[in-house]
C-alpha cells in the first residue's frame, strides 16, 4: 500500500495530541510494510522559507496580530504545494491530519482522488485557532479562516475519519449535513508493559497544562482528599502553559494544599507510560476532547481511570468511572476516596477497563479498522 500523510505541524518539534496521533499512525502502517511519504512544511525546509516560518511565529507571539497567522498559514500552504508538485501522488492514499492540509491535497490531486481527513478537532477548526490564541474573536482573519475551512470540509472528494462517534456527530452539527464518513478511527495503543517508576502512591493527569484541560480542578479535589486524610502527590505531565501553571500554583497557595504537585513537563512516550503504570489512579478533567487518548494509554498500563463527563468519554469508560460535571470538588473527592479506600473495587475497575482496551483500542484493532475504512471508499491499492 502506498500512503501520503500530510500535516501542518512539525512532528519533531510540536507537542500535542495530533502530533502523537500522526506519529503513531505513520509508525503503525510502516510496521505493516506500507510505503509511506510524510509531507509537512518542514519536510524539505529551505533555509530562507524555514526561517520565515519561525520569524512569523515569533512576530505573532509578540504582537498577537491575527493577520500574521494568515500569512504564516499561506506560506505553509505554498510550501506544501511546492513539495507535492515534486511527488507522485496519483497512486497513493492521501491522508490529512488537519483541514488546511486536506485543502492543499484537494487542490493538487487529480479530480478522481479522495482525500481522507482524520478529524481531531473538538470544536470548529476556526474556533480552535481562536482558543489557541492564534486569531482574535470577530477578527477578519477568523472570518477568512472560517470561509476557507468550511468550503474544504464540505468538498465532495473529502472523506472523514473521525476519532470518535461523538466527533462524528459533531461533524454533522458543524456542517449542517451528513458528513461523508469512511470510518471512526479510535487510537491504537501499544500493549507493551512498562515498569512503574516508584512504589509510592500518587495520582496522575497527562496532557497540556492549559485551561481547557482544567487541571486546576484537581487542586480543589486534592484539598478535599487531604481533609479526609487521603492526600497524596499529584503528577501533571505534559507541555506547560506558564500562565496556567501560575494560576494552579496560586490556587494551591490559596487553599493551603500540602500534597506535592509535580509539574513534570514533556516526557517521552515511554517515560510517560512508566509514570502512568505506577499511579494509583488516572484522573481526567478536560472540558472538551475529540476523543481522549491519554485515558486509553492509562488503561493500557493497567492503571484505573476516572474522568469528568464529556461526550466521547462514554465510548471509553463505563458510567461507574465517569464523574458528573455538576458535582462539587467535595463530591468528586468523596468518589475518589471511596475508590482508593477499596483495593478490590479499584482492581475490579482496572480489570474491566483493560478488557475494554483489549477489545477496542489495540494497534491491531486500529489498523484493521483503518484498512476497512479506506477500502470501503475504493481507496485501498496494493
Amino acid at each position: 500500500m502506498k500512503l501520503l500523510v500530510m500535516t501542518l505541524l512539525n512532528l519533531d518539534y510540536d507537542l500535542n495530541g495530533v502530533v502523537v496521533s500522526a506519529k503513531e499512525h505513520i509508525s503503525l502502517v510502516t510496521r505493516n510494510r506500507w510505503n509511506v511519504v510524510l509531507v509537512t512544511p518542514y519536510t524539505q525546509p529551505g533555509l530562507i522559507l524555514n526561517r520565515l516560518l519561525f520569524l512569523g511565529s515569533a512576530l505573532f507571539r509578540r504582537t498577537r496580530w491575527s493577520w500574521v497567522t494568515l500569512i504564516n498559514l499561506t506560506l505553509k500552504a505554498f510550501m506544501l504545494i511546492a513539495t507535492l508538485r515534486q511527488t507522485n501522488i496519483k497512486d497513493r492514499v492521501l491522508h490529512a491530519h488537519d483541514v488546511l492540509s486536506a485543502g492543499v491535497l484537494l487542490v493538487t490531486s487529480s479530480p478522481n482522488q479522495l482525500i481522507f481527513l482524520q478529524s481531531h478537532f473538538h470544536s470548529s477548526p476556526w474556533d480552535e485557532f481562536q482558543q489557541a490564541g492564534l486569531v482574535k474573536e470577530n477578527s477578519l482573519s477568523k472570518k477568512v479562516l472560517r470561509l476557507i475551512f468550511h468550503r474544504i470540509l464540505r468538498h465532495q472528494r473529502l472523506r472523514f475519519l473521525p476519532t470518535s462517534q461523538a466527533n462524528k456527530q459533531f461533524l454533522g452539527e458543524l456542517l449542517s449535513v451528513e458528513p461523508k464518513v469512511a470510518g471512526v478511527i479510535y487510537p491504537g495503543i501499544s500493549t507493551e508493559r512498562f515498569a512503574p517508576t516508584t512504589e509510592q502512591p500518587y495520582l496522575i493527569n497527562v496532557g497540556s497544562i492549559d485551561s481547557r484541560k482544567n487541571q486546576i480542578l484537581l487542586v480543589d479535589m486534592l484539598k478535599e482528599l487531604e481533609n479526609d486524610q487521603m492526600g497524596m502527590p499529584l503528577y501533571l505531565i505534559g507541555p506547560i502553559d506558564s500562565t496556567e501553571k501560575l494560576r494552579i500554583q496560586k490556587r494551591v497557595t490559596e487553599l493551603g494544599v500540602r500534597s506535592d504537585i509535580h509539574f513534570s513537563g514533556v516526557m517521552t512516550s515511554e517515560k510517560t507510560r512508566e509514570f502512568m503504570a505506577g499511579a494509583q489512579l488516572y484522573i481526567h478533567t478536560a472540558h472538551r476532547e475529540s476523543f481522549g487518548r491519554t485515558l486509553v494509554e492509562a488503561m493500557a498500563c493497567h492503571t484505573p481511570v476516572v474522568a469528568l463527563d464529556y461526550p466521547a468519554v462514554h465510548e471509553i469508560l463505563d458510567p461507574s468511572a465517569i464523574i458528573p460535571r455538576n458535582w462539587s470538588p467535595a463530591d468528586m473527592a468523596q468518589f475518589i476516596a471511596t475508590l482508593l479506600a477499596s483495593p478490590s473495587s479499584l482492581a475490579d475497575l482496572q480489570q474491566r477497563q483493560h478488557q475494554k482496551f483489549n477489545l477496542t483500542f489495540t494497534e491491531a484493532r486500529m489498523f484493521n479498522t483503518y484498512v476497512k475504512s479506506i477500502r470501503s471508499q475504493g481507496g485501498y491499492h496494493v
